[in-house]
């Protein structure tokens, strides 16, 4: 047996040794966060399906005190989100994903004995201050545990369930407060039981980072593109039921009726993760899946009367087209912050800032502007371009440093490293090269 035999087949060995590992380790940690999200998704949305089930009939509640319940839950969450992941980052995500599912899972629990608008309001500050600290720790986590090749498909398994949870809220709305409440306290067990190894041992906040994260304007550029995709997409999660009933469907069948556009998001995700991570490739993915949207928007607007169907298939089109951005973007996002600690505080902020849109996003659609929401579909229509177009500006953005340091002289190297902590140059290393 020749050398480059021996190679081949040490080579042949390791690869699948690697390959169950990750098998190994998607098995122990996919399935819960994945559970974890999806209760989350519909604890926050479910109040899009308890509205055409009755809820504004079955308690005394104002439109403007629906609007304002929808916004508030984000007031706590955006303010909480990055002293979470920090704090993420000091104790782990073992103790604290299982304290914030018990939490909001308790919070939820009191959803279904308010009575009018103004406790209804109460609650959903408080779910949001619960739950605030759940989705940027997911995101940080996996971000830890596989690479830049693996890391979109494993996002995409976990955030498609925000849009399979738009199949399960059917189910009356009390039905849901109270289910949800018992399985999010009991998912406590299995969150604890769950350890980590080195990978969550470090403890040590390190506040060059921290500040280092708040200075680089790729936080920003990522927090408005967030925006700009949270306003349409949190938008469709709290109203979509009551825009599909205004097509002239049943409140029956408008809860059916909601499963086929969150069913192809969640598949469509799934596939634009597969082809993210294949061709290591985001900001033409982001930005040709979310044209889909647009189209879906710009047909919401213009076949506003012709029929039924014809209506059900671009709103279809328009929540298919959102279906990736949140895999997508949280990949691209962690890719190209390699200091952990940075990392950790831009996923966070990001995270928070982008939940400005979901605040938004609950003063979109207006009862006064139904049955066709003209104005809703126009401003997520514009939102969904600016997406397309900063996509497209960040792509060619970071194209152009990934140019500027491959044809950086070795003396221009050397001064970057030499004027700059070498520990926490991170993504600014002249040889890190940002993911496109």
């Amino acid at each position: 047996i020749t050398t480059d035999d021996n190679e081949e087949k040490d080579l042949a060995e390791n690869n699948k040794e690697l390959r169950h590992l990750i098998s190994k380790m998607d098995i122990r940690i996919l399935p819960l966060l994945s559970l974890c999200f999806l209760l989350t998704v519909i604890d926050r949305s479910n109040i899009g399906n308890a509205r055409i089930a009755g809820l504004t009939d079955t308690i005394d509640i104002t439109e403007n005190q629906y609007n304002m319940a929808l916004s508030i839950f984000f007031a706590g969450y955006i303010l909480f989100e990055l002293p979470s992941n920090i704090l993420l980052n000091k104790i782990g995500p073992r103790i604290c994903i299982a304290c914030i599912m018990i939490m909001f899972g308790c919070v939820l629990g009191t959803m279904a004995a308010v009575k009018n608008g103004t406790q209804l309001i109460i609650a959903r500050s408080f779910l949001g201050i619960a739950e605030s600290g759940l989705t940027p720790a997911i995101t940080f986590y996996i971000s830890v545990w596989y690479t830049e090749s693996e890391i979109s498909k494993r996002f995409a398994i976990i955030y498609s369930n925000g849009t399979v949870a738009g199949v399960l809220m059917s189910i009356r709305e009390r039905q849901l407060f109270f289910t949800h409440r018992k399985k999010d306290s009991e998912l406590l067990s299995s969150s604890v039981a769950n350890k980590e190894d080195e990978n969550n041992n470090h403890k040590q906040i390190l506040w060059d980072s921290i500040k280092l994260a708040f200075k680089d304007w790729h936080t920003y550029a990522f927090s408005i593109l967030n925006i700009c995709a949270y306003i349409p997409g949190y938008s469709l999660a709290f109203f979509l039921p009551s825009i599909i009933l205004h097509f002239g469907f049943t409140p029956l069948v408008t809860q059916l009726m909601t499963i086929a556009p969150n069913l192809a998001a969640s598949i469509f995700g799934i596939i634009i993760a597969f082809s993210v991570d294949h061709h290591k490739e985001i900001g033409i993915h982001s930005a040709s899946t979310t044209l889909i949207s647009v189209i879906g928007f710009a047909l919401l607007i213009v076949l506003k009367d012709h029929g039924t169907y014809a209506l059900y298939i671009s709103v279809i089109l328009a929540t298919t087209g959102l279906g990736p951005i949140n895999s997508t973007f949280s990949s691209w996002c962690s890719c190209n912050f390699s200091d952990r600690t940075k990392r950790s505080v831009v996923i966070a902020t990001v995270n928070a800032l982008g939940n400005v849109g979901g605040a938004i996003a609950g003063h979109i659609y207006r009862e006064s502007d139904s049955p066709q929401y003209i104005q809703g579909h126009t401003a997520n229509l514009i939102f969904v371009i600016c997406v397309v177009g900063g996509c497209v500006g960040l792509k060619l953005a970071y194209r152009h440093t990934n140019h500027k340091r491959d044809t950086m002289s070795l003396e221009e190297r050397e001064n970057i490293i030499i004027k700059n902590k070498l520990n926490i140059l991170g993504d600014k290393h002249p040889d890190f090269r940002y993911i496109t």
